[in-house]
């Protein structure tokens, strides 16, 4: 017998609907305060599985508890679905395990950096309390803050992977992980912007047939040396035989002053 108040948790392997039921049941009964969990797809060889934490109301026997989830499959042969063992959790750091974030596992699972699992977003836990959970997932980023958030701010600065080895007592591997890491998100987040980028020429050249937009292209190290800025233009148009929107052009000329419109292209 394993008696407890405190919050709890485990994976699940039932069906979401039984799952559902069950934890609304007992919600509705005053025996648990709150509950919430998360859809995990399998990996390594693991089943799909749901992470599950509740917040009970009165002491539970956790072994009892668990056998309220053994769920009965139309298979008559079939073991029933049910959970593994309930433990007592960290309601703040089972939360950013449960995501799989990558600066959290890289803090505090030194054999887990997060390297290949899938990332979930805080909108797929699924609870009857949406407000309370932004709150305490706000309260829980901290936890991503450790000694991977002075790293990121030491390579955001320019600091070399070599330099910051030397000066700290950080594993090498940690530092090389969390690179990584930035690196991905920031090649995300650059991906994003080109393909609104992209979504927005199209809407406009299929409008408008043609349309000339300015573009981040790189000034030449002549040019700067020279102190002469140039700004880039790309022109697009729309082929009306395959219906795409095709580059025709490249356009420069002589930065000379955000409204000077009348320097010629070229």
């Amino acid at each position: 017998m394993a008696l407890t108040a405190k919050p709890i948790s485990t994976i699940s392997y039932n069906s979401e609907q039984f799952l559902k039921r069950k934890l609304d049941a007992m919600l509705d009964a005053h025996i648990i305060t709150d509950y919430r969990y998360i859809k995990h797809e399998g990996e390594g060889g693991d089943k799909d599985h749901i992470h599950m934490m509740m917040y009970p109301n009165k002491r539970i026997d956790t072994a009892v508890l668990r056998e309220e989830f053994n769920e009965v499959t139309a298979d008559a042969d079939a073991k029933p679905l049910g959970c593994l063992p309930f433990r007592t959790s960290n309601a703040d750091h089972w939360l950013m395990y449960v995501l799989h974030d990558p600066f959290y596992l890289v803090a505090h699972h030194s054999d887990d950096d997060g390297d290949g699992k899938i990332e979930y977003g805080i909108e797929q836990v699924v609870t009857p309390f949406t407000e309370q959970l932004a709150r305490d997932y706000k309260r829980a980023l901290p936890l991503r803050k450790t000694e991977n958030q002075e790293i990121v701010e030491r390579l955001m600065r320019g600091e070399s992977v070599v330099q910051i080895l030397t000066e700290t007592t950080s594993n090498p591997m940690k530092i090389a992980t969390v690179k990584n890491m930035m690196l991905q998100e920031m090649n995300m987040t650059e991906r994003v912007r080109i393909e609104e980028q992209n979504n927005v020429i199209r809407k406009l050249a299929t409008e408008m047939g043609k349309v000339i937009v300015t573009t981040d292209l790189a000034q030449t190290k002549a040019d700067k040396k020279l102190g002469i800025e140039k700004e880039f233009a790309e022109e697009y148009e729309l082929n009306y035989a395959t219906g795409q929107v095709e580059l025709k052009n490249r356009y420069v000329r002589d930065k000379k002053g955000a409204n000077d419109d009348d320097e010629p292209w070229r």
